[in-house]
């Protein structure tokens, strides 16, 4: 990670937003309901918890024939999940570099594919299953607004290239403030 304070961009964004209803978004939808678990019950696999790593989990069971049981103590799909952008990304901080430097090309390649084939799978089930999620795929990028940073973007950015990614070293970003530099994704 890069040093200093950790900040959202997106919380950078919503000042200028009224943060309560930005926050009032899920009272929007109406909650659901589902029986309490109260006894024995069988299933070949149990999930726990009811967010989007959760319900893709028990979902993707399901699709292979598993009969699950998904157990969430509060609303499906809150919590943390409730309050995401959902993002889909194989660009997460500086990890490419910090890879290839203690596991290997190879397992940065094997890391970069994965990350990249999940992202691959949410846009086909969202297809599949014709689900209106606004999909977009847009660049990803990590950015620093200090130059002393900028050699481990141009690393990172090397690492990710050669992992596989449609990664570059950048400086311009779109961001409303300036970066010293930034590593950019496609897709």
């Amino acid at each position: 990670m890069l040093p200093g304070a950790a900040e959202s961009y997106w919380m950078d964004w919503m000042d200028w937003m009224d943060w309560m209803d930005w926050m009032d978004w899920m009272d929007s939808v109406p909650a659901t309901t589902h029986p309490r678990l109260d006894g024995d019950a069988e299933a070949d696999a149990v999930v726990v918890g009811g967010g989007i790593a959760g319900l893709c989990t028990a979902w993707e069971l399901q699709e292979a024939g598993r009969n699950v049981a998904l157990l969430e103590a509060d609303r499906i799909a809150a919590g943390v999940t409730g309050y995401t952008t959902a993002k889909l990304s194989a660009l997460h901080t500086l990890i490419y570099a910090e890879l290839v430097k203690s596991a290997g090309a190879d397992a940065a390649r094997l890391y970069a594919q994965s990350q990249q084939q999940a992202v691959e799978r949410v846009a086909a089930v969202a297809a599949r299953l014709g689900i209106d999620c606004d999909l977009e795929r847009l660049p990803a990028f990590t950015y620093a607004e200090s130059a002393d940073q900028v050699e481990r973007l141009r690393a990172e950015a090397d690492a990710a290239r050669e992992a596989g990614l449609d990664a570059s070293f950048v400086t311009g970003t779109g961001l409303p403030f300036p970066v010293a530099g930034a590593v950019r994704v496609e897709d």
